[in-house]
């Protein structure tokens, strides 16, 4: 069989201006490319792992599966250089500058006072400028979770909310949260001050936000996103290899070539381990261009997902597919797209696939044990052909192994609708039976209960201490405290940790499991008895456990007091003036220390712990 065409030559674009690497380099990342080569310093190195968002900017790319340009914000930290082959990136130089014009975004986190030390501010920026791309009025909670994924550690979210949300169609009160009077309505603020003022910017003088200032894709990536001529890129490092095929079977054949290289296309999982200088992999293919790992396919059955398919890609499919199904047959998807709301952040989400997710074979990532619970299928493709394996505890033999062979690769999963509910079989009760018999009725046959939990640092946050995924299929017996009682113990005694098991904290995670399944076993009651399946009632002091924690719009009422009309406008005590250098850090001009070129010959000076204390220095 004839090799496909090889290619050295990235062509990508920054701000609207084309760049041509001839045989780039493996292992750079694109936020170092930017800083050292091209000199765009806006965009910041805060964690180098994707966790703080100081690097986030906006990557463009034609999808050929959906016959679109899509926009998503990324961090740099962790995007290698190779994987930008026909994509255009915008940085926050490119959205604005105090030099040329400001951007609605830039203008309004500065007037807002969304900005203290500044060094979080452009990858705000960046992050709230990809989402007016995609959805010009957003909502609320769409900014709150844009905003999810970057860090601010000194001026606090809220001015950084309140200046996004003028973009909002409709501007949601802090207290009004869909019932019941506005704070400014129900005299809660009637007693205030007459001089006293609510307002630290006005919104009246705004720029106007105008989709014509915005970078255009280039028509260049577009029509080369739509050539697919099958070629193969291949670039070769210092260190690493990288080949990036364009066709499924030149990535089986590859995958048989080089049995024990990875496969990246978030780089999510390997990105960061190579940042910290923890492996070197002489070999990397890249799966980013197959199509058929990035296909979404939906039958009478359920949902068949590319193994390449971004995180984001699969919550939206899921969501789709729960708007379009009735509950009982999207119990799955909801149970995936409730662990996916909380599964890191939205940069994250957006370069992160769901084959990733499993391959990485890591009990730290969520949705390994939600797609076996469901019983999940997964399709495996290699030179041999295409097999079929059930998603359970058989495919992962061990810590960071699966049950695949070397030379295979995850091609695609299929995730099947749940059961509905059919009618409840009547039965006579028998004489002193339990209350929990149900009054004569039995729990629907053919039935099942899928459910989703994780316990994490915080709530949305890439690594679970804890997962699992529950699922019951009803089709005969009673659900009661003697089921509740029997899982329990089971659950005890099947559940073995060492004391030196991955992740540690053996004996809170085995609580957490007993935790969950009672969890679990309380929302199965409640369902059943808003079914009118007649079952005792469960203890109120046990309601807690279903409580769900959301995250809540950052809401709140300030007041200032007015300075007096005969102070002049010069004197800026007691007046809300944005600072000085607002615009410059909303826009990345801004200069901080690492910003600065190195000069040759420089010396650097840091701090050391003395050997002798209270010693004088000679």
């Amino acid at each position: 069989m004839a090799s496909p065409a090889e290619s050295s030559e990235l062509i990508f674009y920054i701000n609207g201006k084309k760049v041509v690497e001839k045989n780039a380099d493996p292992e750079e990342m694109l936020l170092g490319y930017l800083r050292r080569k091209v000199g765009l310093t806006g965009t910041k190195y805060g964690c180098g792992e994707g966790a703080c968002g100081a690097c986030t900017v906006m990557v463009s790319r034609y999808d050929p599966v959906q016959d679109s340009v899509q926009h998503c914000a990324v961090t740099a930290c962790l995007l290698p250089v190779c994987s930008l082959y026909g994509a255009a990136v915008v940085t926050v130089e490119g959205v604005g500058s105090t030099k040329t014009k400001l951007h609605p975004v830039q203008e309004r986190i500065a007037r807002a006072h969304g900005s203290q030390c500044g060094f979080c501010t452009p990858g705000m920026v960046m992050s709230m400028y990809t989402l007016l791309r995609n959805k010009p009025q957003p909502t609320m909670e769409e900014i709150r979770e844009t905003l999810g994924g970057n860090l601010c550690r000194c001026t606090g979210y809220r001015p950084i909310a309140d200046g996004f949300k003028s973009f909002c169609d409709k501007q949601q009160c802090c207290q009004n949260k869909g019932g019941g009077k506005c704070c400014m309505e129900n005299g809660y603020f009637q007693d205030q001050e007459e001089d006293a003022s609510e307002e630290l910017f006005g919104t009246e003088d705004f720029l106007p936000h105008d989709p014509t200032q915005d970078i255009i894709f280039p028509p260049e990536l577009l029509l080369l996103g739509r050539k697919q001529d099958g070629s193969q890129l291949c670039f070769q490092g210092d260190r690493v290899k990288w080949i990036s095929p364009a066709l499924l079977k030149d990535l089986t054949q590859l995958k048989a070539q080089y049995p024990n290289a990875p496969l990246l296309v978030g780089n999510t999982t390997l990105g960061p381990k190579v940042n910290l200088g923890e492996a070197v992999y002489p070999v990397l293919l890249h799966a980013g261009r197959i199509p058929e790992l990035r296909a979404i396919s939906r039958s009478n059955n359920g949902l068949r997902v590319g193994a390449g398919c971004s995180l984001s890609a699969l919550k939206d499919a899921l969501q789709r597919g729960v708007e379009q199904l009735n509950p009982e047959k999207s119990r799955v998807y909801q149970a995936l797209v409730q662990t996916l709301q909380c599964l890191a952040a939205k940069q994250i989400r957006n370069v992160a696939t769901i084959g990733g997710n499993i391959m990485s074979a890591d009990p730290k990532y969520d949705l390994s044990s939600v797609l076996a619970a469901a019983e999940c299928t997964l399709h495996i493709v290699s030179t041999a052909g295409v097999r079929e394996v059930c998603l359970n505890e058989e495919f992962f033999p061990g810590f960071s192994k699966t049950a695949l062979r070397p030379d295979e690769i995850l091609l695609a999963i299929d995730i099947p609708h749940s059961k509905p509910v059919s009618q409840p079989k009547t039965q006579t009760k028998p004489p002193g039976a339990n209350a929990n018999h149900a009054q004569g009725l039995h729990p629907p046959s053919a039935w099942e209960f899928v459910s989703a939990f994780r316990q994490a640092q915080r709530r949305e946050f890439a690594f679970s201490i804890l997962n699992a995924g529950m699922r019951v299929v009803f089709r005969d017996g009673v659900w009661d405290e003697k089921l509740l009682a029997e899982g329990t113990q089971l659950l005890r005694e099947e559940i073995s940790l060492s004391p030196t098991a991955p992740g540690g904290r053996v004996e809170y995670r085995r609580t957490l499991v007993l935790s969950f399944f009672f969890k679990f076993y309380m929302q199965v009651l409640l369902e059943l008895k808003r079914k009118g399946i007649a079952i005792s009632d469960p203890p109120p002091e046990y309601l807690s456990a279903l409580k769900q924690y959301g995250t809540e719009l950052p809401h709140g009422h300030h007041t200032f007091q007015m300075v007096s009309e005969v102070q002049p406008f010069t004197d800026p005590v007691g007046r809300p003036r944005m600072h000085q250098a607002a615009f410059q850090q909303a826009t990345g001009e801004a200069q901080y220390y690492d910003d600065i070129p190195a000069v040759q010959g420089e010396l650097f000076v840091s701090m050391v712990t003395s050997t002798r204390a209270h010693a004088k220095i000679m």
